[in-house]
């Protein structure tokens, strides 16, 4: 198919690619009490999963619908980043006579 002429001064509208993944047929069966599927390694990678990833299940008009779950970092206190600095005080304090006196190489500032 010969390529589409372009004129001067016109845009084009470049489409994202999109991922074509082939039609997996699985079957639930019974694993214990519950009801198991296996995920294609194309299916997890098509949606940003692993093993050990936590989704969100979700029916949408008669679909199965998985979503990845996106874990918060944690947050930190003051407290806890503090934790086991108890020692800087007494470091400053020993190594504050390093800041006096005029500079001797190429230091910095």
């Amino acid at each position: 198919m010969p390529a589409a002429k372009r004129t001067p001064g016109t845009k084009t509208s470049a489409k994202p690619p999109t991922q074509a993944l082939t039609t997996t047929v699985v079957t639930v069966r019974r694993q214990g009490g519950a009801r198991v599927m296996t995920l294609p390694p194309a299916v997890l990678a098509a949606i940003g999963a692993d093993t050990g990833t936590d989704l969100t299940l979700a029916v949408q008009d008669g679909a199965l619908v998985a979503t990845p779950v996106t874990k918060r970092k944690r947050r930190y206190t003051l407290a806890e980043l503090l934790e086991g600095a108890e020692h800087l005080p007494a470091l400053y304090a020993d190594t504050a006579k390093a800041l006096e006196g005029p500079p001797v190489g190429n230091e910095i500032g």
